[in-house]
């Protein structure tokens, strides 16, 4: 080969990688007979076209890639000839490990590095999701557009209040969320999460998921009776004020009081904080999505699918790697919410709340 000739380098094509000449060369097909000059753009030593191969993993879900049985069609599928076809080789599963574990890593370094301080939350969803012995407590939130943002995620092995606070604090010292303004947070009503909230906003104002109320009240009661209380429960929860849910759900509890306490008792347990989207007025295509942690789960769920085929989970940066990949895969399938033009009153309408309670709060005083 004359010194000032390039040597060759490699494409990948479907599963092997095989080796290519600069443009003027010929390809060797099958019969060794003589062809016409390449006609692809010169490709420079050992390029294998690998920089896309982490974005197709993502969006194909890279647990689910599987090795392709390739060389028993490699003359009918790509007829490239016999030599070229000698020389091929394949991307091994490691490499695809290796590229994986960048794009992963990639996701998780930009989801913990967007910065909040121009970002008008209105409202704040909190939950946790379970990988194998760990626990990712994850934050999304709803700008007052209507348009839905992963904001980070901690890890740790239980949905504790110290996890919770130190995925806040870092929203709020690291990133610049705006913590001063009064802000809509839904929870599950686990007390860690509670508790986290009230030590780190202002001035929040909590909704309790309406849907994991409804099923606490029905695990405490038997059978015969699930159907009838949930049907008053729902009923209640759409009731035209606060007010009047209240006194339904009220008089339910005084009801279950003598025959299932522990039901009433639960019923009874943070009732005003499940009507905090009746209380602030808020219209019903918008608190559809207010009034529950569907959002958030909705999201969770896509973590989950997006490691379903994951068998060993080898530690806790893994864990974080595939919940930052799939909160991010998630935001790829995020729309406004419904009811997303109410927002600005909804912002008005916390307003208006929190000043009310400091107010009422400085009258007893």
């Amino acid at each position: 080969m004359n010194s000032k000739e390039i040597p060759p380098g490699s494409i990948i094509t479907a599963c092997p990688r095989r080796p290519v000449l600069r443009e003027g060369k010929r390809w060797e097909r099958s019969n060794d007979a003589p062809s016409p000059p390449c006609s692809a753009p010169p490709i420079a030593r050992n390029h294998t076209r690998q920089s896309s191969l982490p974005t197709r993993m993502s969006s194909k879900r890279a647990s689910s890639v599987r090795r392709i049985a390739f060389w028993s069609n490699v003359g009918r599928i790509e007829p490239v000839g016999s030599t070229v076809a000698g020389k091929a080789s394949a991307t091994s599963r490691s490499a695809v490990s290796r590229k994986f574990v960048q794009a992963t890593e990639h996701a998780l370094a930009e989801l913990l590095a967007a910065p909040l301080d121009t970002l008008d939350l209105v409202a704040l969803l909190v939950d946790g999701v379970h990988f194998a012995e760990h626990c990712c407590v994850v934050a999304l939130g709803i700008d007052s557009t209507g348009r839905k943002h992963p904001l980070a995620l901690q890890e740790g092995s239980t949905e504790n209040a110290t996890l919770v606070r130190d995925l806040l604090v870092q929203l709020r010292d690291e990133r610049g969320l705006d913590v001063s303004r009064p802000i809509l947070v839904v929870i599950d009503g686990a007390q860690a999460l509670r508790r986290a909230v009230l030590d780190v906003f202002d001035q929040p104002v909590i909704q309790r998921c309406q849907l994991h109320k409804l099923r606490n009240v029905l695990d405490k009661l038997p059978e015969r009776l699930r159907e009838t209380v949930a049907r008053r429960m729902r009923r209640a929860y759409h009731a035209d004020s606060a007010l009047d849910a209240e006194a339904q759900l009220q008089a339910l509890s005084h009801e279950l009081e003598r025959t299932h306490p522990g039901a009433a008792a639960s019923l009874r347990e943070g009732l005003a904080e499940t009507l905090t989207v009746l209380a602030l007025g808020v219209p019903p295509t918008l608190a559809r999505t207010l009034r529950s942690t569907n959002a958030i789960e909705s999201m969770i769920a896509i973590c989950r699918d997006h490691s379903r085929n994951v068998k060993r989970w080898q530690d806790g940066a893994m864990v974080v790697r595939w919940c930052a990949a799939g909160m991010f895969e998630a935001k790829k399938q995020f729309r406004r919410v419904n009811g997303h033009l109410h927002l600005p009153a909804l912002r008005a309408a916390l307003d208006r709340h929190v000043s009310t309670a400091i107010r009422y709060k400085g009258d007893a005083a």
